[in-house]
């Protein structure tokens, strides 16, 4: 397998490029609160087809850490704190920062940012664990990565097993039905498992020739980035659901899959995504993405304050150019100050259990 660990720089890259497409477009809702037409625009940014990728990538590198050790409750433990110290501490602080710049400045602000209804202490409370996103919106895709994350080591351990193809089955049955779950979290079990099933054949990608490999490639890139836009325009009526429809997402996962396979098995193919600028993205794309919502409200009601005749035209890329400019570098502290301590933190504690276990056993 490739990479130091099973690392794969190129991936790493990609999940920093999804993080940029979501912050973009995110950025243009003030826009299209300002100007209708400027929605028109905002399909050209699949988040959402960037939050099905992140998911696959997560399927794929928990089952990598988890396959190493096997199936056992201290095991099971320290996986547990592992990803309770990588996830939350940032999403704490997010919510925290989201939650007191709607509780004490929104209603002053030019735009108010409430879209997703209003903020009381128990959403606020929730937001920490993302099952509320009034305090953060990206944060909604945090419960769901918690809540499966917790399921993934019981799924990989069925994965290996004569039930496997029941395994499957059951994941599309539980991931095509709407079961009222916060955040439809039941829809992207689908994704993870994709992400767990490279493990087992991806490696055959290395098998095609470069012509056939790049033609694959380009091809299920458009078709993925594409497909949720497509949809969106055919329907008439799309609705309101955030978190998309479960067909929609069963489509981008049979997509996506095999280009992440293709990335992690062929990395030699993708120098170019192994330069300094890709390994920065790479290293703060957590951070660009819970951060970004809070330096967009405040960069939106920033430019409104000091230029309230700011035409659409104008606030567009002027907000675009400011956020860009706020949230690599302040995504960058809060990874060095936040994330990495918190991972520190989490490691140092799962080995302590582990020396722990170790004496009790003798």
């Amino acid at each position: 397998m490739p990479g130091r660990e099973n690392f794969s720089r190129p991936l790493h890259a990609m999940r920093g490029i999804a993080a940029i497409i979501v912050m973009f477009r995110h950025s243009f809702e003030p826009v299209g609160w300002i100007d209708p037409a400027y929605e028109a625009f905002s399909p050209l940014l699949n988040a959402a087809a960037a939050v099905s990728f992140f998911f696959v990538l997560s399927g794929l590198v928990l089952t990598l850490s988890v396959s190493r050790r096997p199936l056992d409750a201290p095991h099971y433990v320290r996986y547990v704190v592992r990803r309770l110290f990588r996830l939350p501490p940032l999403l704490w602080f997010t919510a925290a920062l989201g939650g007191i710049y709607l509780f004490a400045l929104d209603a002053r602000m030019p735009m108010q940012f409430t879209q997703h209804g209003s903020l009381d202490i128990p959403k606020f409370i929730a937001g920490f664990i993302g099952y509320s996103l009034r305090p953060n919106p990206p944060s909604w895709s945090i419960f769901v990565e918690l809540v499966i994350s917790l399921l993934l080591p019981f799924i990989w351990s069925l994965y290996r097993s004569r039930y496997r193809w029941l395994l499957v089955l059951a994941t599309i049955a539980a991931s095509s039905t709407v079961m009222g779950l916060q955040h439809h979290w039941n829809f992207f079990l689908i994704n993870f498992l994709a992400g767990m099933s490279i493990v087992s054949w991806g490696g055959a990608t290395k098998r095609l020739s470069k012509p056939a490999f790049w033609f694959l490639f380009i091809a299920l890139s458009v078709l993925f980035y594409s497909a949720r836009p497509l949809y969106l325009w055919h329907i008439e009526e799309p609705g309101n659901d955030l978190f998309g429809f479960p067909w929609i997402n069963l489509a981008e996962v049979a997509l996506v899959t095999p280009l992440v396979a293709m990335v992690f098995y062929n990395g030699e193919r993708f120098r170019v995504l192994e330069q300094r600028v890709f390994d920065f993205l790479g290293e703060a794309s957590f951070s660009i993405y819970l951060m970004h919502w809070i330096i967009i409200a405040l960069s939106a009601n920033a430019l409104l304050a000091m230029w309230p005749n700011l035409v659409p035209n104008l606030f567009a890329p002027a907000l675009a150019l400011l956020v860009v400019a706020l949230t690599l570098p302040l995504s960058w502290v809060s990874h060095k100050w936040i994330e990495l301590p918190g991972m520190a933190l989490g490691e140092a504690l799962a080995s302590r259990i582990g020396q722990m276990k170790a004496i009790q056993a003798a």
